[in-house]
Formats: structure tokens, sequence, C-alpha cells
């Protein structure tokens, strides 16, 4: 594991950059839109995580048609999990994250220590996934914490797949008529 680690680090980096670019990007869209109405607030957040979306399927798409040339050359063998193995390490503190505040959000109306870590991680959490502040505080669980994580995961996983695979789009495109 320490070995796919090291050799996969930057590819992990990229996304995690991204999701800070998007952090940033989300937070201002997100507060700005707040000021103006709720309405303008979730289409707002749901411009926010389309992009991020976006930015994913585009950077794992990348790599995985960077793999193909590899794998048909013989020089790897195909992993069509590797997007999802990635975005494990990318979202490592997401998932961290997510874990803790499930935990001791059981505690913390009893035990004031649990109370003051519950809210504290929840405050980072929240940052750091600026862009999917509409949805959190829409959703009073804390498993929205966990399950805000599985967007990435899973469009990391199927963009790589579509990559290797040299299928550029989720939809067909349409072929010009002569």
């Amino acid at each position: 594991m320490l070995n796919f680690i090291k050799e996969n680090y930057r590819v992990s980096l990229k996304l995690f950059i991204n999701q800070m670019g998007m952090t940033v990007f989300g937070l201002i869209v997100l507060i700005a839109a707040k000021l103006l109405n709720n309405v303008v607030f979730h289409c707002a957040g749901v411009l926010a995580i389309l992009m991020y979306m976006y930015l994913l399927y585009t950077a794992m798409w990348e790599k995985g048609s960077e793999d193909k040339i590899r794998i048909d050359a013989g020089r790897i063998k195909e992993n069509k999990l590797y997007g999802l193995y990635v975005s494990l390490i990318a979202n490592f503190f997401n998932i961290l994250f997510g874990i803790i505040i499930v935990i001791t959000s059981f505690f913390a109306e009893n035990v004031a220590f649990c109370g003051d870590i519950y809210g504290a991680i929840k405050i980072i959490d929240t940052y750091i996934n600026g862009m999917y502040m509409s949805l959190t505080y829409s959703v009073n669980t804390p498993f929205i914490y966990l399950i805000i994580v599985l967007p990435a995961l899973l469009v990391s996983t199927v963009s790589y797949i579509f990559g290797i695979k040299g299928q550029r789009y989720i939809f067909p495109q349409s072929k010009k008529r002569k």
C-alpha cells in the first residue's frame, strides 16, 4: 500500500488541489448566494458540486488515457479500480473527519469533550468541503459528512475507466450527417 501511495501521490495531490480550489470557489459563491436568498443558495450549491465533479472527471479521465497507452504497450497492467484508490488517498481527510463527526455525534450531548470535538471537526470539514455547504446545511444528519465523499469516489472511478477505454463522454456523441 505504501508503494502505491509513493508512486501515485502526484495524482492524489492533483485531486486534493482541485478540491481546495473548488472549496474556495464554492465558499465565495455560496456565501454571496446566501445573502440573496435560499433558492439562489441551493442553485449555486448544485453548480459548485457539478463543477467539482467535472474537474474530477477530467483529471481522472486524462490519467486513464495516459495509462491506456502504457496498458496497450504492455508496460503496466490494467487496474480498473485505480481511480477509486487514488481518490481514497485524496479524500483521506474527508473520510477521517466524516468518521470522527459520526462517532462523536452519538456522544456529543452527554459528553462535553465529544461535543467540542464534534463541533470543531464539523466546522473544519464544512470549510474543507465548501462546495457542499448548501447540502451540509440542508441535511441535518452527521452521516452527510461521509456521504459527500461518495460522489468523488464514484466519479474518479468511472472517469478513469472511461479514460483507459478511450471513451470520452458518458453520453455518446451523435455522428454528423452529411
